[in-house]
């Protein structure tokens, strides 16, 4: 560290035709961006020109004022005076608060610093260092605002999106389907009639009814993926079942529910979202994970809607599959954090080799939620 001597000598090299050295202090000082003053028992003793710049004062005006005049609120003006100055021995500290300028008319959010002039005899003083932060402060807010607001028309999209699902997986389980099976009756309803068709060259109406059950079995499978019926006609718990079921017979693997949770107290908008995560939690855990055995937790604790799907798989690196998990795993890691973060629930994801892997969702109940 240069010695004050030193430094005072330099200056004096440097600087030849200024008269003192006070007067390249005060150039440095005025250039800089922040605003300085000294500070004891907490009354102003001297501040910069950028300091009375910062609210609005002419200067000289501030001294022998008592720092309290410049705080907007009086018990922000304790909290911060205690943590800068009560216990600052050594060192530096800092702290936000907010100014208010000449007659009220301006309130200035500043970053502070303070360190004291001498650490031997705190006595002394402390020199305060006050950087106007107004501007970034507002332009934290209007970014913070423009996200809520991407995420409302996020999370409106994908409402629009499971609306226009519903309706097309009923056209498909209505419609379509309804037409396909009458078209089935009625080929073997002539069926009965006729005997067996002989097999000719031409299809025969054997061939006809298998490509028409077909059909069926592809458009209740579409309708279901799109949106299970169940979960508008019984309920997120039945369709839960109904899901847990389907995997036992397709794998060899052991599902356990843990469910300590009401239907009514889930909200509508947040069971689609709810059942996705689930969908594709535990159809990655079947497909990937090589486990015998998995565990559904859904719960609401302590304000709180909670959904963890725990396996006792092989395990990954989660650093190195995330990025690949989209490409290869349906819906993929980052649209189930994507989902659970739209609908301003808390998204995590552990896992190691040869540990299992853990998919947990986190939303907090009383705030308002939006669909996914």
């Amino acid at each position: 560290m240069i010695q004050r001597r030193t430094l005072i000598q330099r200056l004096k090299d440097r600087f030849p035709d200024v008269d003192t050295v006070e007067q390249v202090v005060e150039a440095v000082i005025g250039a800089a961006p922040v605003g300085l003053a000294l500070i004891r028992n907490r009354t102003i003793e001297w501040a910069d020109t950028s300091f009375y710049r910062m609210l609005g004062y002419k200067r000289g005006s501030l001294l022998e004022k008592p720092l309290h005049m410049i705080f907007k609120d009086p018990e922000e003006y304790d909290e911060v005076c205690e943590r800068l100055f009560a216990t600052l021995d050594t060192g530096v500290a800092h702290e936000e608060a907010e100014w208010v300028g000449k007659d009220g008319n301006k309130v200035v959010r500043c970053y502070l610093r303070v360190a004291p002039v001498d650490c031997r005899q705190p006595a002394r003083g402390h020199i305060l260092a006050a950087l106007d932060i107004t501007g970034r402060k507002q332009t934290e807010l209007l970014l913070r605002e423009s996200e809520k607001r991407l995420r409302f028309l996020s999370s409106r999209l994908v409402e629009a999106q499971e609306h226009e699902r519903r309706l097309v997986a009923r056209e498909l389980h209505d419609s379509i389907g309804g037409k396909l099976t009458a078209i089935k009756y009625g080929i073997e309803k002539k069926l009965r009639e006729s005997g067996r068709s002989p097999r000719g060259t031409g299809v025969s109406m054997e061939d006809i009814l298998l490509v028409v059950n077909e059909a069926i079995d592809e458009t209740r499978r579409l309708s279901k993926n799109l949106r299970p019926s169940t979960l508008d006609d019984l309920g997120l718990l039945r369709t839960i079942n109904g899901l847990c079921r389907e995997f036992e017979e397709l794998s060899d693997i052991s599902i356990r529910k843990d469910i300590k949770i009401q239907e009514n107290q889930m909200p509508e908008l947040l069971k689609i979202t709810i059942y996705r995560i689930l969908q594709e939690a535990v159809s990655n855990a079947v497909k990937h994970s090589d486990a015998h055995s998995l565990c559904i937790r859904l719960e609401e604790d302590a304000g709180s809607i909670e959904l963890a799907v725990e396996d006792n798989g092989k395990g990954f690196l989660v650093e190195q599959t995330e990025p690949l998990s989209t490409a290869t795993s349906g819906m993929g890691i980052e649209s189930m954090k994507e989902r659970a973060e739209l609908t301003g629930g808390l998204f995590t994801l552990w896992s190691e080799p040869a540990k299992g892997t853990i998919v947990r969702v986190v939303w907090p109940v009383g705030k308002k939620m939006t669909t996914s």
